[in-house]
């Protein structure tokens, strides 16, 4: 195996810092090599270096400018970096070169919306379509982008969208958005609980409310459409049962009066109209059993916005919970997400169920 192959290998192994030494050595050997600046450069970027991916990057542009590919990792850096003029520059140039990179349609719409740039977004996003009819994703955004009427996502937006995001959903909730829902809900609910408390987790995803819970030893249900995001809250051996569903499928198939609490951390940006989903809640808790979740706020009862979310208003959701007989206990005004520089807000609230036999 000659070098150039070892260094490969090692970038498939991730071994990041060994393949980085045996490109430094073949760029001393072969210094015009635009390939092996690209290369160097997407190891860096593997390994959060960005300032060296940024300039071996330019270097194989400076020496090969006329590859698509070589703007397109250079948009991701900058991307990364929070740089999103320069990125959308560099992803805008990448199709120019190559069209046939039709996956940048989707990286260039996101950054569309969030710069506001609604027009070009669209734009994007129905370029993509014409070379992936079937991405999802798109779809449900050019919906959210044209102001449909839409009471929900779909579910194979859904499950689609977050098995693609699994392997890095927990560092990138954690790490890049400011993300503390879980630990919000734990601090409203633990006065709640007890050991053995039965708790259904509606939108489990990766576990992040379970892991928070776990002290109260809880006997914790998960439901969640990603059979991705459920392998990765299986390994946490937090809960008794884990079940790949729809979670309004899964409350209709559920007996009454069996739950003590029922969270939903940032379920509701996927699912507009509550009402039949508040019922069918309030049918499987036992009186006095509590209902967590949240919500970001808007005018309307509920609406799709651009950024492809659902919001709520603070009066839609009292007006659903008292017609489900619940009474609310808590309203927290909480930073939902931080995402490149802007502060997304919401509201965590906390429902107790009436007892209506008292």
């Amino acid at each position: 195996m000659n070098e150039l192959d070892k260094a490969v290998q090692l970038f498939e192994e991730q071994r990041f810092d060994e393949a980085i030494l045996i490109y430094g050595k073949l760029i001393a050997m072969q210094p015009d090599d635009a390939w092996l600046h690209h290369a160097i450069g997407l190891c860096f970027t593997q390994l959060n270096r960005h300032e060296e991916a940024l300039g071996s990057l330019d270097m194989a542009i400076r020496l090969s400018p006329n590859e698509g590919i070589f703007f397109y990792h250079f948009a991701i850096v900058f991307e990364r970096t929070g740089d999103v003029e320069l990125a959308i520059k560099a992803y805008e140039r990448a199709l120019e070169l190559d069209d046939s990179l039709a996956i940048i349609w989707n990286s260039l719409a996101q950054l569309y919306v969030k710069s506001k740039r609604f027009s070009d977004a669209i734009n994007a996003y129905e370029n993509l379509l014409v070379h992936h009819p079937e991405n999802h994703h798109a779809r449900h955004m050019l919906l959210s982008l044209s102001g449909s009427d839409v009471i929900k996502a779909t579910k194979e937006y859904i499950e689609d969208y977050f098995d693609s995001a699994s392997s890095y959903f927990d560092e990138h909730l954690q790490n890049n958005l400011n993300y503390n829902l879980p630990q919000h809900i734990f601090s409203l609910s633990t006065s709640y609980l007890s050991q053995n408390s039965k708790v259904l987790d509606l939108g489990c995803g990766t576990g992040l409310v379970a892991q928070e819970l776990a002290g109260l030893n809880c006997d914790i249900v998960g439901i969640d459409l990603s059979s991705k995001m459920l392998e990765i809250a299986r390994e946490k051996n937090i809960y008794s049962k884990l079940l790949q569903q729809d979670i309004y499928d899964y409350l209709q198939t559920s007996k009454d009066s069996i739950y003590d609490m029922v969270s939903a951390a940032d379920l509701f940006i996927y699912i507009g109209s509550l009402d039949a989903i508040f019922t069918e809640v309030s049918r499987t808790l036992k009186d006095d059993g509590i209902f967590v979740f949240s919500t970001q706020d808007c005018d309307k009862d509920f609406t799709l916005l651009s950024t492809g979310r659902f919001a709520q208003s603070e009066s839609y959701i009292t007006k659903v919970a008292k017609s489900s007989a619940f009474e609310e206990v808590t309203r927290n005004k909480v930073v939902i997400r931080e995402e490149i520089g802007e502060v997304e807000t919401g509201f965590l609230w906390l429902f107790r169920k009436k007892n209506l036999k008292i």
